[in-house]
């Protein structure tokens, strides 16, 4: 990118991230309580059912935050050329920038929910955990942060095979993202097509439940071939068990999400011209 195209693509996003919370008395804070009200809910809900062990709350926060990354960043580049239809048509510039900006908006709040999961899985390490564990909340997370350090290179890879979990995400939702927000002008339906698909994906990904639960049921076996479920799995073992695990998986999602973004940008280039047309 030349420096003009990297200052424009910061501008939008911050443009974005300002317009998107504008007249909110809460603003940006909503970036964080969304999930977190999504966690309360389901968590008290479904351990009134179930209880809760084996880091579950830790598990399910880290579900719902990549869940809704995966949300956001489909709905954010979708919508990132009809959201930005005033300054398409007023300024020339490279259009798949627009869509990148939007697409960087589900980035931003990914990195600030990962906090809010870091937080929650302090307070297990000090309350849940320490209670199995029989030690003090304190001693709990003593004995975590040695254990973090004690193994720091390992540790550190398994934090860096997140990061390339997240990346292979990212680039699946932005190659999705080159197609739909081509295809929207004109078929705008798909807003709230999409917004049903995401709420079954949710229940047919297991974020909420243990895929080994209802792996011997139909639904499990349906829910098994889920690819979202595979890099969630892999996440959690990456960050809660620091387990590198699925790669050949990852390895399959990767290629998958490379090819995507070839396909996406190049139709993306071709078909971008026309679409001031149908603002």
């Amino acid at each position: 990118m030349k420096d003009n195209t990297k200052d424009l693509l910061l501008e939008l996003v911050r443009t974005s991230f300002k317009l998107r919370y504008n007249n909110s008395v809460l603003g940006f804070v909503w970036v964080l309580l969304k999930p977190f009200l999504t966690f309360l809910i389901l968590y008290f809900v479904w351990t009134s059912f179930s209880g809760s062990k084996d880091y579950y709350p830790v598990k399910l926060m880290l579900g719902i935050v990549l869940f809704n990354f995966v949300n956001e960043g489909i709905i954010f580049g979708m919508n990132g050329l009809l959201d930005k239809a005033g300054i398409i048509l007023k300024v020339n510039f490279k259009r798949h920038i627009a869509v990148i900006a939007s697409t960087l908006m589900a980035v931003i709040n990914l990195v600030i929910n990962m906090v809010l999961f870091t937080i929650i899985f302090v307070i297990y390490v000090c309350t849940g955990l320490a209670r199995d564990r029989g030690i003090s909340g304190i001693d709990s997370l003593a004995l975590e942060v040695n254990k973090f350090v004690g193994n720091f290179g390992h540790v550190g890879l398994c934090i860096l095979y997140f990061v390339i979990l997240v990346s292979v995400i990212y680039m699946f939702i932005l190659g999705a993202s080159f197609f739909l927000s081509i295809l929207i002008v004109r078929l705008r339906d798909l807003q709230h097509i999409f917004e049903l698909v995401f709420t079954l994906l949710f229940w047919a990904t297991p974020i909420v439940y243990q895929l080994k639960d209802i792996i011997t049921t139909p639904f499990g076996k349906f829910v098994a071939l889920n690819p979202l479920g595979f890099v969630i799995n892999s996440a959690r073992e990456a960050l809660i068990y620091n387990n590198i695990s699925n790669l050949n998986v990852s390895l399959i999602m990767l290629v998958i999400s490379v090819v995507l973004l070839v396909l996406g940008y190049n139709f993306f280039l071709k078909k971008v011209k026309r679409v001031a047309e149908y603002f």
